[in-house]
């Protein structure tokens, strides 16, 4: 991705400020951010306006912004904290001062319906060589500058997590949060209501920033998702980005969307996307900072190997589930666990993995137990767990953890700690977290960031390949849309999407349109029996439903009588129906039923999508999808993430499946929906997959066009 980051640079790292609506009453927002700016340390201009005058901490206030003196270069960040009715005045006023950003803290916007006035407000800042992150969030803080330019608390630690969230409360919570949790932050930043700079924005410039070692994002809906695709693709190479997105079920989305102006969209096309993109998906605010926290003090593992240690059986069997959870491998090579753990562990213990060094464990066994681990090639992550047991030493376990825990620094060797127990072992717990050491009371919390942190190390390492899109004839596709959309339709009849098919190359029953008894007969004849026969109608697109199909017609006879059911039945369920006449088909060989589609997605753009098919897809639900353009290796990974995936791989017996045709299939349709701009949906259901070397075969094709 293109190094845009200068772009954003002067927004994270600016010279001079300029806050509208500045106050010395020190209840007021425009009191706030001025003495968290004076509390971070800003050294550069500051230039507070309010009608009344006077000062604040130590700036002198102006009246009006023509009062203020500025070079050619202009200001590089305007603050607005004015009412909402008067905030286009104040962007006209930023203008004549050459106010390169502009945070519009002010609330009333597309938030609450107003968004006319919104999207002026925006017009005119673009058209004035101006940018507006917001409306309706609470500014931004950054390390580099330092600035703290916020009305949230005004001791952030500096760190290494940059934060950017759609939720102003929620934002403001966090940066709370991460005083208590002792996370430092290198930036963070609302976006609110998005009218123009969004988290793709924002990204341009983290992703460059070698003071961010994580991204952590707080979502409610996308607007422009193939920029926010490309940004988070972009950063993911070269630093983790963890999500955690509200309106996972129905009502949170509407609630969400209620909330900020903006589409939540559905939460399966946005999940599968997300990894795609190599992003770490939290459930929980308190999660996504546990991962934060882990991933900006600890390396990335070096490889897959995980071993754990404990002094109890029930703990290291709870540490086994939970990496089976999180998707850790454990380490099993009996041969070296008996060599490396043997001398450490007691003659009731245990050598297999977990590691068991029995209740009798204190202090120093631990320690003996870890330096075997740390001095092993073969283990490259390490679980020490302990219960509370009689004589445990607040002082003693607190110096062996931090120890084997600087130890463990010096390397590329991950561990993560459990301590489980009574009061003691929590005051032990505090005094550890406040030394950034990932130490915690459930084993689960243990384990959670290190799968995350190999959830991220596995994207790494299989993010590399192309993109690719098929060279097909769109010329030719496009001018079938367009011969459609002239008769006013939006949708393809079957030979219309046929076409399209053969012109992408993806083999289809041979086919046969009858406007009369005669000629289906004749059709059947050609083609070879036995067929199936379906109705062609614009006006009828549940053929079933209207009884408008016949199947596994073996002569002459079957068909002249299916021809006359098709019509009987769809003139009395239809009556009004055109029916052009009847598509007559061969009956094609059975294979193994998948669904594969493309459509336009509100929130993304491009996608694709493929499942188990057949008559049973709305019920099972067994799909994924990803973004597109994409690369070959996505999908093959969105194939293999469907439960169905193992019917490819040939189940009783049977033989491995065309997956290689599939993917092809999926592409072609990608390449049609990306470059054939007026078809929003492309659906085969069922498309049957035959064995290797065999093909595939798209039985029921539907084509929807976009009526913009």
């Amino acid at each position: 991705m293109e190094d845009k980051s200068d772009d954003m640079k002067r927004l994270f790292e600016p010279k001079s400020v300029l806050v509208v609506g500045a106050s010395r009453e020190e209840t007021k927002i425009g009191y706030k951010v001025i003495r968290n700016m004076v509390y971070a340390g800003y050294n550069g201009l500051v230039f507070p306006v309010n009608p009344k005058g006077g000062e604040v901490l130590g700036y002198p206030i102006y009246t009006s912004i023509d009062e203020i003196e500025v070079g050619d270069e202009g200001i590089d960040m305007g603050i607005i904290i004015v009412p909402a009715k008067f905030v286009y005045q104040a962007i006209e006023s930023c203008a004549r001062k050459k106010v390169k950003h502009n945070l519009i803290i002010s609330s009333g916007f597309s938030e609450i319906g107003n968004n006319k006035e919104e999207t002026r407000i925006v017009r005119f800042a673009r058209e004035n060589g101006m940018r507006v992150l917001g409306p309706n969030m609470f500014g931004i803080y950054s390390r580099n500058a330092p600035i703290n330019c916020t009305f949230g608390v005004k001791d952030v630690n500096p760190g290494e997590v940059a934060i950017i969230t759609q939720s102003g409360a929620i934002g403001l919570s966090m940066m709370g949060r991460t005083v208590v949790e002792n996370i430092g932050l290198s930036a963070i930043a609302a976006v609110g209501n998005k009218a123009d700079l969004d988290e793709a924005d924002l990204l341009q410039y983290l992703m460059y920033d070698d003071n961010t070692r994580v991204v952590l994002m707080y979502i409610e809906g996308i607007k422009n998702g193939d920029r926010f695709v490309e940004a988070l693709e972009g950063t993911t190479k070269v630093k983790p980005v963890i999500i955690i997105k509200s309106g996972r079920s129905k009502r949170g989305a509407m609630a969400a969307a209620s909330h900020t102006g903006s589409l939540a969209g559905e939460d399966n096309v946005f999940d599968d996307i997300m990894r795609q993109c190599g992003v770490l998906r939290a459930d929980t605010i308190n999660e996504a900072l546990s991962w934060c926290k882990f991933i900006s003090h600890n390396p990335l593992p070096r490889g897959e190997n995980s071993v754990i240690v404990t002094n109890g059986g029930g703990v290291g069997v709870l540490c086994t589930d939970a990496c089976e959870k999180y998707n850790i491998q454990l380490y099993d090579d009996a041969q070296t666990l008996r060599e490396v753990f043997t001398p450490v562990t007691p003659e009731l213990g245990s050598v297999k993995n977990p590691i068991d060094i029995t209740g009798q464990a204190m202090s120093g066994a631990y320690s003996e137990a870890l330096d075997a681990a740390l001095s092993c090639d073969g283990i490259d992550t390490v679980f020490a767990l302990y219960c509370e047991k009689e004589g445990f030493s607040e002082q003693e376990f607190s110096k062996m953890i931090k120890d084997n825990y600087d130890k463990f620094q010096k390397t590329d060797k991950v561990i993560s700690f459990s301590i489980f127990g009574g009061e003691v072992v929590d005051h032990c717990l505090k005094g550890l977290g406040k030394m950034k050491i990932p130490v915690y009371g459930d084993v689960y919390d243990a384990v959670s960031p290190v799968g995350a942190v190999y959830s991220y190390y596995r994207y790494l390492k299989n993010c590399g390949g192309v993109k690719v899109d098929i060279d097909l004839n769109f010329d030719s596709i496009d001018k079938i849309v367009a011969d459609v959309k002239k008769q006013d339709r939006f949708f393809l009849l079957a030979h219309e999407a046929q076409k399209i098919m053969n012109i992408a190359g993806i083999k289809i029953p041979e086919t046969r349109i009858a406007s009369s008894l005669k000629d289906a007969v004749q059709s059947a004849e050609e083609i070879g029996y036995p067929v199936v026969m379906k109705v062609v109608s614009k006006d009828i697109i549940h053929k079933s439903d209207a009884g408008g199909i016949a199947l596994d017609l073996i002569n002459e006879s079957e068909v002249a009588d299916a021809y006359e059911a098709i019509m009987k039945n769809c003139r009395a369920k239809v009556p009004n129906a055109l029916i052009e006449g009847v598509e007559v088909a061969e009956m094609v060989q059975e294979g193994t039923e998948f669904i594969v589609g493309a459509k336009i997605d509100k929130s993304f753009g491009p996608i694709v999508m493929v499942g188990l098919g057949g008559i049973y897809v709305e019920v099972m639900k067994d799909v994924a999808f990803r973004a597109f353009p994409l690369k070959q290796k996505d999908v093959v990974s969105m194939i293999q993430q469907i439960r169905s995936y193992p019917l490819l791989l040939g189940v009783r017996g049977e033989e491995r499946k065309d997956i290689e045709a599939l993917v092809d299939s999926i592409i072609k349709l990608g390449s049609i929906i990306y470059r054939c701009h007026g078809i929003s949906d492309i659906e085969v259901n069922p498309v049957l997959v035959y064995e290797q070397g065999m093909g595939v075969k798209a039985l029921d094709v539907r084509i929807l066009l976009s009526r913009d």
